[in-house]
């Protein structure tokens, strides 16, 4: 409808005598782009024929022969963006609080030109942050100072007098004899799009086509490409995306949070308790997150009893070390901190929970325990007191609560709370609970008290699976790989550490009380559990992929590793999460690449390493890209000359990646590179000083490995040998490895990359000639550096 109103408005904007023209909104409301309840089963043509219809009209905005001034007054996402964009200037109210482009986190992408003015604008830096990197972490958006700050807007003007000030200034460029112009500044197009495909892979692993192809139509835009040619590019775009089951999985998810949130079911009516004071029960590490929470969301008193006196103290330094933090980012001045905390107090008695209104309980896992604690406190409380627990699988009403409220780990971060309502539970009781968790700026969803109530059998079905996959051989890594293949932004493993083992293996338990047939119990999560990190396997029948995720396999799959490993001495081999075979390694390049200097040290050894502790995955995964490319600081590139003719050897174990040297000397050096790097990225990453980290007797030995290995491990379903090839873009990269798979290769598809599986060395090479031209096959190396670079990256060598 606003589309066909413009086009109607459009010829008396062109064949009218007008000074200026100055598109504004509705108050607080710019414009919020198109309506994406008409998304939902989209065909090709419609979403073509949508995006041409943008491009042409606001196309005509943009050929107006007059100055054009969009008024940002409020709320402009999406298509409103894009139209502003179209205007020669903007003008934004400070009093603005949403200015995105929220498409990629939908599943598509900016329809109406947005990836190809918004780098012409702002730059390709910027651009990738504000159409994919915030679209990508739960659509993000900025403000009207922040959009100024970053050059989308001419000027910032406040909300009282904004229409006129806006006027004015179409007046102004009325007045002037040029239009305005964009303005981004110079700068390496491809090596920010390069870094952006790469934090890209370490979030989504690409399981979500949207953003990949944003990058592309980014990079497009500022690589030569007319204005016509981007809107084509863009077309096309949108067309491939919208049909699609990523994007309209994305819009089924966004309608059902969106408008529940509205009005979710379940919320009753009755009044909630006027809550003045909070009761904690327990001092671990999850209540001493909720209780930083409670105080910063709240500002209300806080009583803490646990047992342990030490355990309050660590709660009460928890507290005390995240006001501190926040005083040091400016948030809070030092009086209002030393008030919050005086607000705690911490006792191994009740007698602090006088006047609480709510007492959350948050101790061990233990149904009698539970029991105790709201027997305990139902005495020292008043009688209309809500007493909730945190519980994450045991039954809400046999320990004796009122309702439970149950938080996920990080407290801070993840936004959802399940309520558990018993038989027993009052109006009155399940209303405080939903108030208390939307103060808390969470989103209450209502469960029924069954065992491990949502989420978390979810999780555990899913952990489940990947167990199974771990107790029948599959390397820790496969199935890492298999789950983050489905888009979920953290590794089974990860995940398995932030909830614990011990946590995990409760929920288990208890599901399988419940549902023996459907839950079975895991020997190696209770190994976890137990402090053991061994892997019970049961069978050595390796799952695929396409097994663990329950698909029908391709006509030939592939492995990712060799398995022609050289054992070590005295402690037999054992499975866990793989970090790096520990000899020496003979780098697999070819002699054309290297220079005399090079070969005539290619071998690498791991007397000494380095570890480098990152605060996320994907951190690890954009150093690996800096490793694995080109060094881009200017202090990394001069430190890896002295370095040259050297190769240190990279691996990763989830957000630790470790770097193996000969010597202390190289190991130094290394460091020195790894630093420039991280402050070159602006990643708050801890770098070991180097250590010697092996004794004599656990280095491997100097025994061949056995010459068969290649045939073992063709037997066992292996390619031990593989081709990388890069292609120009994701599609490309997927068209060729869908062919390569008809031809009988054992492939897998790395974004824009292809990495084929071969039986042979001699296969590998000829199948490496027709991709390449030349040979470049690796044997056990998944990934090598350029000549420049020092590093050498080995993916998951295990023991």
């Amino acid at each position: 409808m606003a589309l066909e109103s413009l086009e109607r408005l459009l010829p008396e904007l062109e064949d009218g005598d007008w000074a200026a023209l100055v598109i504004t909104g509705k108050p607080f409301v710019f414009a919020a782009g198109a309506d994406v309840t008409q998304f939902p089963g989209a065909t090709r043509e419609l979403a073509l024929e949508g995006s041409r219809a943008g491009h042409e009209l606001f196309g005509r905005i943009r050929a107006l022969p007059y100055p054009t001034v969009a008024a940002v007054n409020g709320a402009c996402l999406g298509g409103g963006v894009e139209l502003a964009l179209h205007c020669d200037a903007r003008t934004i109210s400070t009093g603005a609080r949403h200015f995105a482009c929220p498409e990629c986190f939908l599943g598509i992408v900016p329809a109406w030109g947005g990836t190809q003015l918004v780098p012409r604008l702002v730059g390709a830096e910027t651009a990738v942050k504000f159409i994919v990197e915030n679209a990508m972490r739960q659509n993000r958006m900025l403000t009207g100072p922040q959009a100024f700050e970053l050059g989308f807007a001419d000027r910032l003007l406040e909300p009282a007098e904004f229409l006129d000030d806006s006027l004015a200034f179409a007046r102004e460029l009325a007045a002037s004899p040029s239009r305005a112009g964009a303005r981004h500044r110079d700068e390496s197009v491809t090596e920010v799009i390069r870094k952006a495909r790469s934090r890209l892979d370490g979030q989504v692993h690409g399981a979500a086509p949207a953003p990949y192809r944003a990058l592309e139509l980014i990079e497009g835009a500022l690589s030569g490409w007319s204005l016509e040619e981007g809107y084509r590019a863009e077309e096309e775009a949108v067309a491939d995306l919208l049909p699609g089951r990523e994007a309209q999985a994305s819009l089924y998810a966004f309608d059902l949070v969106e408008r529940r949130a509205k009005n979710p079911p379940g919320r009753p009516q009755a009044e909630p308790r006027r809550l003045e004071k909070i009761g904690l029960v327990g001092a671990g590490l999850m209540a001493a997150q909720l209780a930083t929470l409670f105080l910063r969301r709240l500002e209300l008193p806080i009583a803490i009893r646990d047992v342990s006196e030490e355990a309050l103290q660590t709660a009460r330094a928890s507290i005390d070390s995240d006001l501190a933090e926040q005083v040091a980012k400016g948030r809070y001045d030092e009086g209002k901190a030393r008030f919050l905390a005086s607000l705690v107090s911490t006792s191994t008695t009740y007698d602090d929970f006088t006047g609480c209104d709510l007492v959350l309980e948050a101790v061990f896992e233990e149904l009698d325990v539970k029991r105790e604690v709201f027997e305990e406190v139902r005495e020292r409380v008043a009688a209309g007191c809500v007493l909730a627990t945190n519980t994450s699988s045991l039954s809400v009403a046999e320990m004796g609560a009122d309702v439970g409220i149950h938080f996920f780990n990080p407290v801070a971060l993840l936004p959802l709370v399940e309520l558990v309502r018993t038989d027993d539970t009052t109006d009155e009781a399940l209303a405080t609970a939903w108030a208390f968790a939307e103060r808390l700026r969470k989103r209450p969803v209502l469960v029924r008290d069954a065992p491990a109530f949502v989420v978390n059998r979810v999780l555990t079905r899913l952990m489940r699976v990947v167990l199974d996959a771990l107790e029948h051989g599959t390397m820790p890594d496969d199935a890492d790989e298999a789950i983050l293949e489905l888009g979920l932004p953290m590794a089974p493993s990860v995940l398995l550490q932030m909830v614990g083992p011990r946590v995990a293996n409760h929920v288990l338990e208890t599901l399988h009380a419940a549902y023996p047939d459907r839950f079975p119990l895991s020997q190696t999560l209770q190994n976890y559990a137990d402090g053991n990190g061994e892997i019970a396997v049961t069978d050595n029948d390796p799952r695929t992929q396409e097994q663990i995720l329950e698909r029908d396999p391709p006509p030939a799959r592939r492995r990712r590793r060799g398995r022609g490993r050289r054992r070590r001495h005295r402690r037999p081999a054992r499975r866990g999460l793989a970090i790096l075979a520990r000899r020496d390694h003979q780098v697999p390049r070819s002699d054309r690449q290297i220079g005399e200097d090079v070969r005539q040290d290619l071998r690498m050894s791991d007397d000494w390493r380095i570890r480098i502790e990152l605060p996320e995955e994907h951190h690890a995964g954009t150093l690996l890209g800096r490793f694995g490319l080109e060094l881009t600081s200017d202090e990394g590139r001069r430190l890896a000359e002295e370095l040259e003719g050297r190769r240190l050897a990279v691996s990763q174990d989830e957000n630790d990646l470790f770097v193996y040297a000969s010597s202390q000397t190289q190991a130094e050096q290394a460091r020195g590179i790894v630093e420039a790097e991280l402050a070159e990225e602006g990643i708050q990453g801890k770098v070991s000083q180097p250590e010697r980290w092996l004794h004599d007797e656990e280095r491997w030995s100097n025994e061949p490995p056995d010459e068969t290995w290649e045939e073992e491990e063709v037997e066992h379903g292996h390619a031990p040998w593989e081709v990388r090839v890069e292609r120009p873009s994701h599609h490309e990269a997927s068209k060729l490895a869908d062919e390569l798979e008809q031809e009988g290769y054992r492939v897998i598809r790395r974004f824009r990359y292809v990495i084929v599986g071969t039986a042979s060395k001699e296969e590998a090479e000829a199948l490496a000639r027709r991709l390449h031209g030349e040979a470049e096959p690796g044997g056990e190396l998944v990934w090598e550096a350029t000549p420049q670079n020092p590093f050498a990256i080995f993916g998951g060598l295990g023991v």
